[in-house]
Order: C-alpha cells, then structure tokens, then sequence
C-alpha cells in the first residue's frame, strides 16, 4: 500500500502511461529539455567548465560520453553517488550538509534532513518546500 507522499508519487509513476500524460505536459517536459541544452552550451564557453574540459581530457581512459559542444568523448568516471559508485547515507548527509552550508544556516539544513527523512509519512510536501526558503 502506498504511504506517504514518496509512495504516492511511486505507485503514481510506476502506473503512467505516455497516453495518458497531457499534452501540454509534453511540451512542458520538450521545453525543458530546451533549456537544459541551451544551459549546456553556453555553459561549456565558461572559463571554469574550460578548465573542467581539459581535466576529464587529460585523465584518459575509454572514451565513453560525448561531451556537449566539444564532440569529442571522454571516459566516464563514475561519480560518488551513481549507481555503479554508490555512497553511504552518512556520505551522502556530509556532502548534503557542506553544499547546503554555502546557502543555508546548519539549524535549517538539520531540519530538511529530518523532513526528507519523514517524507513517507507527509502526505504533502509543503514543509520540506518552506524550508528550502532562507
């Protein structure tokens, strides 16, 4: 039985068809992917993502991923966190937190821990959105 609002969203998700998604929604979802390019490329012309380019370059291996507006690929290393690297909980909290640290004060970014943590048992989630918010 679905609980809480991860397992609506779930047993929403697992139950989908493309029929039955509105058509405005598609264009929504082509819209983004849009954009997401559009970040992409401009993003790759920045200095700092320059500087990231020649480094993946410079690690060799078998080239696996064509990276955007480069076309060349590059070996893909998988990150901390993928599937294929995956990281424990405590890694990942210690990671959470020193991101989260840039932007938010500790006593916040404690209190999404927890709401993420009681997600199954919400049945929206309003207070984990209000706490996203400095």
């Amino acid at each position: 039985m679905e609980t809480g609002i991860t397992g609506k969203l779930a047993a929403h998700v697992s139950r989908l068809r493309y029929e039955d998604i509105p058509p405005d929604v598609i264009e929504k979802a082509k819209d983004c992917i849009l954009d997401q390019v559009g970040v992409e490329l401009i993003g790759s012309t920045l200095e700092w993502n320059k500087i990231a380019y020649r480094y993946v370059m410079d690690m060799g291996g078998r080239p696996e991923s064509t990276i955007v507006n480069y076309g060349t690929k590059a070996f893909q290393q998988y990150p901390p966190g993928s599937p294929l690297n995956p990281v424990s909980r405590d890694e990942l909290r210690k990671k959470f937190r020193k991101l989260a640290g840039a932007v938010l004060p500790a006593s916040q970014i404690d209190q999404i821990i927890e709401s993420v943590d009681r997600l199954e048992s919400s049945d929206d989630a309003a207070d984990l959105t209000r706490l996203l918010v400095q």
